[in-house]
């Protein structure tokens, strides 16, 4: 399976995204790009408390933000999730930063790539 390339242009959309959510006063402790190798899809993960209880309001929040990017691609995931559990447990990115990963295995989850934006504490 050819890998599906991450680009600029996402990249960016990604950013402002993260960007808009935090205006919007939505708390995300984490934000990354996943490329899941099952799929040969990368999808945009943003951890927060929010999506616990459930994620229908904070897609209809993102749909009022008018992002750049295709909301098919985001997926809004509680902080406990294992993925971002292990992320956390090896990396940490406050604010808004911009780290690459590839090829890692963390508390027994294969991260073949993500290009991460936030991961707090």
């Amino acid at each position: 399976m050819a890998q599906d390339t991450l680009v600029d242009d996402e990249l960016s959309a990604g950013r402002e995204f993260v960007q808009a959510l935090d205006k919007a006063g939505i708390l995300v402790v984490g934000a990354l790009w996943f490329y899941h190798t099952d799929l040969d899809r990368w999808k945009m993960l943003i951890a927060t408390p929010q999506a616990a209880t459930g994620t229908r309001d904070l897609y209809a929040a993102a749909i009022r933000l008018k992002p750049k990017l295709d909301l098919s691609r985001v997926e809004f995931v509680p902080p406990e999730s294992p993925l971002i559990r292990a992320l956390k447990g090896s990396i940490r990115i406050d604010g808004l930063g911009g780290v690459r990963m590839s090829q890692n295995m963390l508390n027994g989850i294969y991260v073949d790539d993500a290009y991460i934006y936030r991961l707090a504490a």
